[in-house]
Order: structure tokens, then sequence, then C-alpha cells
């Protein structure tokens, strides 16, 4: 059983959101639906989520505003949104330390003004800490997704002591493997991942494999990153977010009919928000690699909703990539003007770490992009 964070409305149309203990998206969607809760959104995917021990001590009120603090994280993830939340969530302590400090000052007592202060400060501080190492992992998705390997590989190395939970730490050696494609050969970056088989198969069915994948498409190996998603998809009891992820996978590189059937048993209602976008670039690349018009559409609708959520570093790899595939299907004279703002906004993650297939065939069609590519490799 995994804890799924939610959010949905009650019937008096009030906005409720929390953690939910099931063993997959339905259960979780059909318990809440059981519950009184309508237009549900599952934030999380029950293949994929860490394991929440940390919530099993808190009550359903405290479950209730971690959720709506993460939410908020989520959305806007940045350092003001973790203060106010912080100083949000610790606004009694903060108020009785402050009460204790002016009734010190006031009766001219050193214990209470000296008993106050830590009281105010002592968790804003604390969770101030813990967010430097927040700030790092930012840190690091941001040079995974621009692919400067040797900072991806060092801060690894510094994150390594906070990052102990199995899932965290694969995290970890999985963007490390990425990262040595400059240095090492894959068999070697592939043998780096088995300590952490194990664990992760046990915990997560699936994400091992569909993990495991990026470390082949890193290396531009393809028909290893198609033959691992497919692994991922068949191990994780037809997750819906891997589903969606697989049906992509078969549109780049696979089975477009797959792909179609993959599409049709997903519903919708049991991905998280951030999965949407991958339908439509799903049905974009099925267009464009059947020469239909609709593909520019599709895709369009699916660098939209990419952008939308693009604050977050870990996004970036995917909505350059989704914008690389647009631009492959923009005429190259009369949509000049577009696909120079695109490639100025994108073109340094594509050039980084993206598809060197889709790089070789933007390179024929799109200007920007040939310089570019002229004057990296000159």
């Amino acid at each position: 059983m995994k804890k799924i964070l939610y959010s949905g409305n009650d019937a008096s149309g009030r906005n409720q959101s929390g953690f939910i203990d099931a063993g997959s998206n339905r259960d979780a969607l059909d318990s809440l639906h059981q519950q009184g809760l309508n237009d549900v959104q599952l934030h999380d995917d029950a293949a994929l989520a860490i394991p929440r021990d940390d919530l099993d001590r808190l009550s359903p009120k405290q479950q209730a505003a971690l959720a709506k603090f993460e939410l908020q994280l989520r959305q806007h993830p940045s350092t003001l949104t973790f203060i106010r939340g912080i100083l949000w969530q610790s606004r009694w302590l903060i108020t009785l330390g402050v009460g204790l400090i002016g009734w010190g000052l006031y009766s001219d007592t050193l214990w209470l003004w000296l008993c106050g202060i830590p009281i105010a400060t002592a968790l804003p501080a604390y969770a101030l800490l813990n967010y430097r190492t927040a700030q790092r992992y930012d840190a690091l998705l941001r040079a995974s997704a621009l692919g400067e390997n040797q900072q991806v590989r060092e801060l690894v190395e510094q994150l390594k002591p906070q990052f102990t939970q199995p899932e965290m730490a694969f995290d970890l050696a999985i963007r490390n493997a990425c990262a040595l494609r400059d240095s090492e050969p894959l068999a070697t970056a592939l043998e780096s991942l088995t300590p952490w088989r194990h664990a992760i198969e046990e915990s997560s069915p699936g994400m091992f494999e569909g993990q495991t994948a990026l470390v082949f498409h890193a290396y531009r190996k393809y028909d290893g990153f198609l033959q691992q998603m497919r692994l991922a998809y068949r191990h994780s009891n037809e997750s819906p977010t891997i589903a969606v992820d697989l049906a992509l996978t078969e549109a780049r590189f696979g089975d477009l009919e797959r792909a179609e059937e993959l599409l049709a048993s997903i519903m919708k209602e049991q991905l998280p928000p951030h999965g949407q976008p991958f339908i439509h670039w799903t049905r974009g690349l099925i267009a464009k690699r059947r020469g239909e018009p609709e593909a520019r559409q599709h895709l369009r609708t699916a660098l939209t909703g990419l952008t939308a959520i693009g604050e977050s570093p870990a996004v970036w790899p995917a909505l350059a990539l989704c914008a690389g595939y647009y631009l492959s299907v923009l005429d190259p004279e009369r949509d000049k003007e577009e696909a120079e703002l695109l490639m100025g906004m994108f073109g340094e993650i594509l050039m980084g770490g993206g598809d060197g297939l889709l790089h070789t065939e933007l390179c024929t069609k799109v200007h920007v992009l040939h310089q570019r590519h002229r004057i990296i490799n000159s």
C-alpha cells in the first residue's frame, strides 16, 4: 500500500486534500468517491510513489495540512513558497514564542524571553536547514537537464548522506549512471544500479525497469530504452503513468498500433495532472509518423500543458523534447520566428541530453538549430 496525495471537492464544494492508502490508482479513486469526493485529482501514482512512513504518526488534520503544503510546493516550487508554508504551519509555536518574548521584555523577566526565542525560531530554522538539501537536489535536476555531467556526479556525492531511503538513493544512482555516458560504457552504468534492484522491485514493481530505461535513453540506445519500458509496464501491474510513458515510447520508436491500444486503455482520471499533456504528445507523434496534419495541434497542446508545469527542472527534459518534436513539424520558412523562439528557450537542453534521432532531424529542418550545431561542434 502507498500513500497517494490527492485533492478534490466534497459535497458542499469545499476543496479537500490529503493522503490515501491504496494499492493502485483505481483503488484510490474508488475509495475517495465512496467518501463523497468529486473532481478528484491524484497527484501520485501508486506504482511510483515512495513509501511515506513519516505520515503514520500524523493525525488526519495534520496530514491534510501537509498535503495542502506539498500541493503548493508542487504547483509553485520556490523558496518563497516553502518559507510561507513553514511560517504558516509553525504559526502557533511562533505566536507562543513571540508572546513569551514580549511578556519577558514587558515584565523584565530574562528567562521568559530566553525561552521564547528558541520556541519561536526552532521549527522554522530546522525546516530551512533541511531545505538546503532540497535546493541541492533542485541543482541536481538542473544539471541533469542541461547535460552538465560533472556537476551531476559532484551533486550526487553531496546528496548521498541525506538520501538514505532506497527509492531516493536509487534516484541518485540513476542520475549518476546517465551522467557516465561521456566517460564509461553502458554496461558499467547499468552495473552500478544492481545494488538497488531487489529493494526497488519489492516496494515499487516496474520502477527499476522504468528508471533503468532512462540510462539507455541517455546513451541513445533506443531499442534498449523501448524494451525496458515494455518490461516496466508489464511488471507494474499496468500503472496508468507507466502506460502513458510506454505509449509515448512506442509512438517514438516502436509500434503505433500498440501506442493507440495503450492510450485507449488509460482512464484519464487515474493520471496525475502532469500526465495529461503526455497523451496529446503521444497522439501528436502517432499523427506525425503517419503524415497526418493533426500532429501539429496535438504537439502544440502537449507543449502548452508541459509549459504550464515547467517551473520545476524535473520537467525540463520532457518539455524540451516535446518542444523539439513540435519544432520538427513546423515549416522551416513559414514558422521560422516561432522555431527560433523555441530554440532560444529549449535549444540548450536539447543539445545537452535530448534525442539523437530528433536532433539529426531538426538539423536538416531548422536553420537556427543547424547553426548552433555547427558552432558547438566546431
